[in-house]
């Protein structure tokens, strides 16, 4: 049987088939839960089905998405600072952006992440 988190579920007239996934003092808490739908891939969804996975197949979040071209910096760790120049899914559909460096020392080296470890930055 096919499961649709709440956006793909509105798109297709159908039931979410996640809400109620959690309870509401669960979901109050701000938990999530992982879960496979069947438009997005893997995801984690609110308590009440809600896609909130940034990245997600269907575009769900976009004003978390990043675009190619973008300018971009690691947000813990090493320092990368770059422009994405690649956005692509895993073999399990996880989304993950190339970035090449404009630091002078390995200036047009590439490296790859994952949505949440880098962000926007004025170019």
């Amino acid at each position: 049987m096919a499961d649709f988190c709440l956006q793909c579920a509105h798109e297709m007239r159908f039931d979410c088939d996640f809400t109620g996934i959690m309870s509401e003092a669960e979901h109050q808490k701000g938990l999530k839960a992982s879960v496979l739908c069947e438009s997005c891939g893997p995801i984690q969804v609110d308590g009440h089905g809600k896609c909130i996975t940034i990245g997600c197949l269907e575009n769900h979040n976009p004003d978390l998405n990043i675009a190619i071209g973008t300018h971009v910096e690691k947000i813990k760790g090493y320092k990368w600072p770059g422009v994405v120049v690649s956005r692509f899914p895993t073999l399990k559909k996880l989304i993950r952006y190339t970035v090449e460096c404009t630091a002078p020392e390995v200036e047009g080296a590439l490296h790859i992440f994952s949505p949440i470890q880098i962000r926007k930055v004025n170019g």
